[in-house]
Order: structure tokens, then sequence, then C-alpha cells
């Protein structure tokens, strides 16, 4: 009787533990390539830190950071929430702030742990976290690469070849105004003796396939800013494209930083998102100010279309250096090639940002386009940005006053349906108090559409300014303007799920004016780079489009292949429409499966779970 009794006690033992872990086989934790969850969709009013505070030695010795440099800017975070007068449960919009990562304008180093941009992002997330103060973070790997002439110095192999800044006139003075002193060398960099020893090191001809060129023929040597006032010589535009004609691009250079700050921001993310903090993370923006034509004189301060060496590596053969200059491209060709590489440029680098987790609606491109369509040089960078994976984002200083009267931006987002967007930095040009409050106001208040981001510019700027009182006045106006709109949804399948048998996601602003939802699906296994690849569309129950979490059934019998979908939601008249973030599934056939995933699927289709 004992043995009988200790035979079916070890029995049901074992049962008991292969039932236990079979229950977690099916019900644990998904992929961790599942996107960060986010719940809604904001408004963030951000505050651009610059000048002390972005110049801050952030890579400082972890003591002194802790104890000399951290506290300062805590000091200057506080101060700004102080003056604004800014509390968080009152206001409609949530306060955020930035400092600029100028990741591609630090030495030469491979991407690691210890790199000094990585610690500087660690950091700031940091900040961010103890001071519960959300942040946005621009990722400005355009603009700035001064300190790599190791890809970029193909003309300055002695020091003499750069007029004004010859090895004996680089630190002479040609004028004093209002205590000023104005240097012949423009270029502030070449003015520093240890600098130039690495710039003169740094020479290589095979650098000027990593700069842009002013035409089919001429690499050029130095860029020109205007910013305000004044002519800025700095390093020249890089090449964007990336390509083989020497043993590190730009483009290779910029991925690899790029992937390192992604996926240091992902883990940040990632524990934040399990710690309820996702609030925190107002977004990322690509650029800053990508563009393909600038001041090409600093003397006539003039503005010219470039990006030649960026149209013959992406519409040329290695081989055919005279493909560009042949070819005799009229303006509307170049023009449409132009932004043919603005849209691959940024769709690889959100693509990237998305592959990390990162959601499509935290993610954003920075662009600068004041041009008109008039303009010969006229180019649609701003239309040229929205990707599949992104949102677009444009400066607004000249346009700042109304940003949607600008007909370039409105119309780009008007024939795109209205997506989220961005202003990533904004200012009147003229900042008196009717012109802040016209900018705000119009801005955040229109009827007809507003963005999900504006990036004040600058924190230094602003203060005991006419822009605190605006700022703090709309800050706290709980006013509703009634606008017509369409709300994204945030897809909460993991990518590359096996199998799924539904589709789940979250609507993010409940109150919308969605009247028509689809899923959409591309059946290939090249990732989508259009809406208009999709292959099929499922029509879902409008009346169920408010809920907060809404599912899709795959239809039966699909080919097996690598899946892309993603959320459409439309309203408005059919005027606004919405893509949600695209996730992928793999669809498999039984036979092929393992034994165990056909019993999970099996009793996942009984308790009607997804199969992740």
């Amino acid at each position: 009787m004992i043995v009988m009794e200790t035979f079916f006690v070890n029995k049901f033992r074992i049962l008991f533990y292969t039932l236990f872990f079979i229950f977690l086989f099916l019900f644990s934790s998904t992929s961790s390539l599942k996107a960060v969850e986010i719940t809604n969709d904001p408004i963030f009013i951000v505050i651009n830190f610059s000048d002390s505070f972005h110049n801050l030695d952030w890579a400082a010795h972890e003591d002194i950071w802790q104890k000399n440099i951290k506290p300062l800017a805590k000091l200057r975070l506080r101060n700004i929430k102080n003056i604004l007068n800014y509390n968080p449960t009152q206001s409609q919009y949530i306060l955020a702030w930035s400092t600029l990562m100028e990741y591609t304008n630090y030495p030469l180093d491979k991407p690691s742990d210890s790199s000094l941009y990585t610690i500087r992002m660690k950091r700031m997330m940091e900040l961010s976290e103890e001071e519960n103060f959300p942040i946005f973070i621009p990722l400005n790997g355009f603009q700035w690469w001064d300190e790599l002439p190791e890809i970029w110095n193909y003309w300055d192999y002695d020091g003499n070849q750069t007029p004004g800044c010859k090895n004996n006139e680089f630190s002479e003075v040609d004028d004093k105004k209002d205590d000023k002193v104005i240097y012949r060398c423009k270029f502030e960099k070449l003015r520093d003796p240890l600098f130039r020893q690495r710039f003169i090191k740094g020479y290589n001809p095979e650098n000027k396939w990593n700069v842009d060129w002013e035409d089919w023929e001429t690499p050029m040597k130095i860029s020109t800013r205007n910013w305000g006032g004044g002519d800025i010589l700095v390093a020249p535009p890089p090449n964007i494209v990336n390509h083989n004609n020497s043993s590190i691009s730009f483009n290779k250079l910029q991925t690899q930083r790029y992937t390192s700050l992604v996926d240091t921001i992902s883990a940040v993310l990632n524990r934040w998102d399990k710690q309820g903090k996702q609030y925190l993370f107002a977004g990322i923006s690509i650029g800053t100010e990508v563009s393909l034509y600038g001041s090409i004189n600093p003397k006539k301060n003039e503005i010219k279309a470039y990006g030649y060496r960026a149209l013959q590596d992406t519409f040329c053969p290695q081989n055919n250096p005279l493909c560009g200059k042949d070819a005799n491209w009229n303006s509307a060709e170049l023009r449409q090639k132009r932004e043919k590489i603005l849209f691959n440029y940024f769709n690889g680098l959100a693509k990237i940002a998305h592959d990390y987790g990162i959601p499509k609606q935290r993610i954003y491109s920075h662009v600068w386009n004041e041009k008109d369509k008039s303009d010969i040089d006229y180019v649609n960078g701003f239309g040229s940005s929205i990707t599949l994976y992104s949102r677009p984002g444009q400066s607004a200083y000249g346009i700042a006053n109304n940003p949607l009267n600008f007909s370039l931006l409105s119309m780009s987002l008007k024939k795109n349906g209205y997506p989220g967007w961005a202003v990533p930095e904004f200012a009147p040009l003229v900042r008196d108090d009717k012109n802040w409050h016209d900018a705000l106001y119009n801005t955040l208040r229109s009827p007809v559409d507003v963005p999900k981001v504006i990036d004040i510019y600058n924190e230094t700027d602003i203060l005991n300014t006419a822009a605190i009182p605006q700022l703090k006045a709309i800050l706290n106006e709980n006013k509703i303007v009634n606008r017509c709109m369409v709300s994204e949804v945030f897809s909460a399948l993991p990518n590359e799920s096996v199998d799924p048998l539904l589709f789940e996601w979250n609507v993010l602003n409940k109150k919308d004016n969605a009247t028509k939802m689809e899923v959409v699906l591309w059946d290939t296994n090249q990732v989508p780079v259009s809406v208009n690849e999709s292959t099929h569309v499922y029509s879902i129950n409008v009346k169920s489009s408010q809920e907060d979490a809404l599912t899709f059934k795959l239809p039966k019998n699909m080919p097996e292949g690598l899946y892309y979908w993603a959320v459409k939601r439309v309203g408005c008249n059919g005027e606004k429409w919405t893509l949600s973030n695209l996730s992928s599934f793999v669809i498999q056939s039984a036979n092929k499966r393992p034994f165990l995933e056909n019993v999970k699927r099996w009793v996942l289709n009984l308790f009607n779970r997804n199969s992740y």
C-alpha cells in the first residue's frame, strides 16, 4: 500500500513539474525585440540648454562628475522649472529639456562604453531620471565633425594650404571691435596649436570622398555658418552617402557611433519601461538641420545647392566618375535625386532606432528647409524625411510666427495625412513679447494641426526676456482647442514573432475623430520603405476603434515568409490619417515547427492567446 502511494505521489510530482515548466515556456516574457511600450502621445515643450551647460565636462571622472559637475547641471534644470512655474498636473503640455549630443564631433575612436559620447549620453539620461525631468535628445551627427580631420582633411598636407590659417598667420589678429578680437583665421579650431598638429597629421587625399562637393569636380574645403551673426568656418559638409572609395566613410563612422548611442538609450529605456518611467523620454531627433544646400562662399553668404558627391555615389557606378556630369540632369531631376538621398539617410538611421525598440512616435528627423518652390535650389527636405520608422521635423526661425503658413511644410503634412511632427529648433527672429506670443500660440494652438515637440532655443537666450511670461502662460493654460485629429496606435507585438495568432495594439489618444481603421501588410522579405508597397489591407470594425486595446486575427493559410504590418487610422473626411510603428512576423508551416512549438500553439489557441 505504501509502495502504491509513493508511486502515485511521484507520478503527481512529475506531472506537476512538467506542467509548471510548460506554463513557464508558454507564458514567459516576450522577445527582446519588443519595442519600449508607450501609452500616450503628448505634446512636449522642450527647453534646449547650450553654451556653458553644453560644454560641461560630461566625461569627467566619476568623483568629479558627482561632486562638482552634476550639481551645476541640476541647478540649471531646476532653475528653468522654477522660473516657468510648471505644474505637470495642471498643464496639457509636458515640459522637457535637451542639450545637443554632437557625437561625430569627438576624436577618432572605436565606439565603446568608455567612449566620451557614450558616457555623456548615460549622464544626460541619469540627470533626467534623478530630476524627474523628461529629456529630448538631439542626435546631431551632421553639423559638427571638426574633431575628425583624419577623415575630412584632404587638401592641407603641411598647414599652409588653408588661406588665412597658414602656419605663419593662424594666430594673427585682424581687428578689434567692441572688445571682441577678430582673428585672420576664421576657422576657430585651426587656431588651436594642438588641433593643428592633428589636422596636418590627418591629411589624406582619399578624404575628398568623405566631404561633399560643390559641383561635379570640386570637393568642398570649408563649411560656412551665419548662426548668430557673422560667419563661422567649420569642417566641410560631410558626404552622407556610404561609399568604398576610402578606408572609412563618414557614413560608416556616423552609423557606428549612432548605433552605439541608440543601444545605450535603448538599455535605459527598457529599464524605465519596467519601472513605469517611460514618461521621461520625449524622443530623439536625427540631424541637426540636415540639408544638401548651404553657404558656399563665406564672403558672399550665398545659399547654393551642393550634394554632388552624394549624387554621384548614389546614382552612378563606382567605375564611372563622369557619370553625374555626363548625365546632364536638369534642376527638377537633381531636386528629386537630392530628396531621395535625404530620404535614404533618415530612413536608414530611423530604422536602426526602430530595431533597438525605440517607438516611431519618439523618433524625429531634423532638417533645415526654408526655400520656396520657385527657387532653383529648392529641395523638399521636410517631406523627404517622412519615413515608416520616424516622424518629420524642421527648424523654425523665419517661419516660427506661424509654421503652417510656410507652404512647403503645410503641403508636406497634408500630403502625408498630417503625421506627428516636430520643430526641433524654435524661436522667432524678433524676440519681443508680441512675436513670442504669436509664435507660441499660432504653433501650439492652431486649429489645423500642431507639432508633438517644439524645442526652444536656447535657455540662456530666453532668461529675463519676453519668452518667459509667454511660456508660463501657455504651459499653464488649460483651454482645449477643438481640432479634428486622428490618433496613432502603438503595436504591442514583438518584432519577428513566429506565427502570431493575434495582432494587438493600443490607441494612444482615445478621444479622436477616426472613422476608418485598417491593418496593412507587406508580404515581402525586403524591408518596406513606403506604405504604397503594401500588398494587403484588412478593414477593422470602426465602432471598436476607440477602445484602449484592439486585436486582429490573421487570415488562415498565409504563405510562409517574413511579413511587416502596421495599423492605419483615417478620419477628418479622409484628410488626416496615421500609421503605427511597423512590426514584423514570420509565418512558418506546422511541419517545420519543433514539436513543443506546436504544443505551445495548441495551448495558446485554447486560451486564445498570442504565440509570443
